[in-house]
């Protein structure tokens, strides 16, 4: 409601607080400072991805195999019509490899440059907001072995707990990217 020319000055002041009220209603300084994350299970683990990084989920399709590839390169899928190079984490996690079942999901991230599909079991949720204050060392109550590549735990709806994977470090120190061959 816009005050008209026949306001007085008190009913002029109260509209002006209420825009006001109404304006800094909307800039609520905990939302801001929530981390966006998209939360999957691999092995029965429970691990969450800054969603900056997460393009999409995928059905695997086709899987080419890649000869002459690291065991955790697992082949190329067509990706409308994009090659899509297929990883499977659990190793560089310390957990047992598996045969990927039929019908299996891949979660396109993209890093820097590079884009990859990395297997997942099951995708829990496409939108969890989590407080940083929350996140704990990743040495203080992770789950699994291997946590050079965990940048901490939090818990996941107060009963699980969720390791925070750090995918920049995954492809970069974890010798994801393949160099080329002189």
């Amino acid at each position: 409601m816009v005050p008209s020319k026949n306001t007085n000055l008190e009913q002029r002041s109260i509209f002006q607080q209420r825009a006001n009220d109404l304006k800094h209603s909307n800039e609520n300084p905990v939302l801001e400072k929530l981390v966006s994350l998209v939360v999957i299970a691999l092995d029965g683990n429970v691990l969450g991805i800054d969603s900056a990084y997460v393009h999409e989920f995928v059905d695997i399709s086709k899987v080419s195999p890649i000869p002459c590839c690291p065991p955790y390169i697992v082949g190329n899928m067509n990706l409308r019509g994009e090659i899509l190079t297929l990883i499977d984490i659990r190793q560089m996690l310390g957990l047992p490899n598996t045969t990927l079942p039929s019908g299996s999901v891949a979660m396109v991230v993209k890093v820097e440059d590079i884009t990859a599909g990395i297997f997942v079991d099951e995708v829990r949720d496409a939108m969890f907001l989590l407080n940083p204050r929350s996140i704990q060392s990743a040495s203080t109550s992770g789950l699994l072995s291997n946590i050079e590549y965990i940048q901490g735990t939090a818990l996941y709806h107060h009963e699980q707990i969720m390791s925070l994977l750090n995918l920049s470090k995954f492809f970069i120190k974890g010798g994801l990217l393949m160099g080329e061959i002189a």
